[in-house]
C-alpha cells in the first residue's frame, strides 16, 4: 500500500503543491457535511483512484492505532487486497518450516508491521524462548515492549524492558536509548508526568549523542506540557524548540512544529492528551506562527540554564 498526500487547496498549506487531480477525488467524494469540522475524511481507494473502498472519519484519523484499525478493516471486505504478497509467503513459510530466532523474529517483524500485533507476539515470543542470546532475541523483547505501549499494557511492558536489561549481553546494553524511550512512554501513559520528566532529563544529560535523542526530547516535552504548574510548562516549549532547531531533519521535528501550537489547535493532539477545543475554535498560519515565535523567545530565556547541567 502507498500513501498519497495531496494538497487541494491553493493556500494554506506548507511544503505541498496545489494538485487539480487530487480536488477532482475530493469533490467527487467528500461531502459538505463531512468538513464541518474542517478536515476530511481519509479516503481509501481502490488501485488507480477509481472506486471508493471506504472512508475513515475526522475523529478516528486523529488516533493512529484507531485509524490503523478501521483502514484492515476496510482492506479486509476485498480480498485482492487481503492476502500475502508473494515475498510475505516466503518469510512467514520459512519461520514454519525452520523456526530458528532469525526467521521466527522475522516472521514477527512482518505481522508487526501489518499490525498483525498478537501473530507478531506470538513469533517474537518463540524467538526469545531460544537458550541463545542474540541479536534477534534482544530485539524480539524490545519489539514486544513496543506493542505493548501500541496497546497501553504498561504491565508487560516493563516486564519485557526489564528481560531485556536483563540479557542483554555483558553491559554492552545496546538498546539502552530503546528502552529509555519505552520508559518514558510508559510513566507517562501512567499520568506519572513528574518522574517521566526527571527520568528523561537526567538520561538525555548523561547520554547526549544517543541515536533517539530527538524522541527523547520530544518526550520529555510531553511530560513537561501535561503538568499544571505554567514553569513546567514552559519547558516544553524548550524541548520542541530545541528538537526543530537541532535536529530538524528528524521526523520529531515535525511533531515539535505541531506541538508547540498546540493552545492554537483545533484538533486533537493525542500526544498532548488528545482533546477537541472549544467549538468555534479555528487555526489560521499566522495564530500559528505567533505561538513559534512566542516558542523562540521561551528557549531562548530558558537556554542557558539547561546548558548550565550539560
Amino acid at each position: 500500500m502507498v500513501c498519497f498526500y495531496f494538497c487541494f487547496r491553493k493556500q494554506g498549506r506548507r511544503s505541498y503543491g496545489y494538485d487539480e487531480e487530487a480536488l477532482k477525488v475530493h469533490n467527487k467524494f467528500v461531502t459538505k457535511s463531512e468538513l464541518k469540522t474542517g478536515i476530511p475524511p481519509v479516503l481509501i481507494l481502490s488501485p488507480g483512484g477509481k472506486k471508493l473502498l471506504g472512508k475513515i472519519n475526522q475523529i478516528d484519523l486523529m488516533y493512529k492505532n484507531v485509524f490503523f484499525t478501521k483502514l484492515v478493516e476496510i482492506l479486509k471486505k476485498h480480498d485482492y487486497l487481503d492476502s500475502y504478497i508473494k515475498d510475505d509467503k516466503k518469510i512467514l513459510d520459512k519461520a514454519k518450516e525452520s523456526p530458528t530466532t532469525k526467521n521466527l523474529y522475522e516472521a514477527g517483524k512482518l505481522y508487526e508491521t501489518l499490525g498483525l500485533y498478537e501473530d507478531a507476539k506470538k513469533m517474537y515470543l518463540q524467538a526469545t524462548e531460544k537458550q541463545t542470546i542474540s541479536l534477534e532475541s534482544l530485539q524480539s523483547l524490545h519489539n514486544m515492549a513496543r506493542i505493548s505501549r501500541y496497546q497501553k499494557d504498561w504491565k508487560s511492558s516493563e516486564e519485557f524492558l526489564s528481560q531485556l536489561k536483563e540479557l542483554d549481553p555483558k553491559n554492552k546494553f545496546l538498546f539502552f536509548d530503546d528502552v529509555a524511550v519505552e520508559t518514558a512512554h510508559r510513566l507517562i501513559g501512567n499520568k506519572e508526568y513528574t518522574k517521566a520528566r526527571e527520568y528523561l532529563n537526567q538520561f538525555i544529560l548523561k547520554n547526549p549523542t544517543c541515536e533517539r535523542l530527538a524522541e527523547l526530547h520530544f518526550q520529555t516535552g510531553v511530560a513537561c506540557y501535561m503538568q499544571k504548574d505554567d514553569k513546567v510548562k514552559d519547558w516544553a516549549y524548550y524541548h520542541w524548540w530545541h528538537v526543530m532547531k537541532k535536529m530538524p531533519k528528524s521526523p520529531f521535528s515535525m511533531r515539535s512544529f505541531v506541538a508547540v501550537a498546540d493552545r492554537v489547535f483545533p484538533f486533537p493532539n493525542v500526544e498532548l492528551g488528545g482533546k477537541f477545543k472549544k467549538p468555534g475554535t479555528s487555526m489560521t498560519i499566522a495564530g500559528s506562527d505567533k505561538e513559534r515565535k512566542r516558542t523562540e523567545k521561551i528557549y531562548e530565556k530558558l537556554r542557558k540554564e539547561y546548558e548550565s547541567q550539560e
